[in-house]
């Protein structure tokens, strides 16, 4: 099967990926202040009716990956839902 990085996927998120996603942000903010521009407002990720996030698989990668380490605690729950739609033979 083959599965595309841009698909999107369903995430539920914890508090320890909600403040990494947040803390992100921050971190953002503070380049784009020293390159002295207006900083963005944080939105927070919207929640569907079971508590999963949408997101692009890449981006959860890049946002998420450096939280899953030995000894660390988890950023979401180990379950992902994929849409058989995004697999391809």
């Amino acid at each position: 099967m083959k599965f595309n990085l841009n698909s999107t996927i369903k995430v539920r998120l914890n508090p320890v990926g909600l403040t990494a996603l947040r803390d992100q942000h921050k971190g953002f903010n503070q380049q784009v202040i020293s390159a002295g521009l207006r900083p963005l407002p944080y939105k927070e990720p919207r929640v569907d009716e079971n508590g999963y996030i949408d997101i692009q698989v890449w981006d959860f990668i890049k946002k998420l990956g450096p939280c899953f380490d030995l000894g660390r605690d988890l950023p979401c729950e180990m379950e992902i839902l994929i849409d058989v739609k995004d697999l391809k033979p």
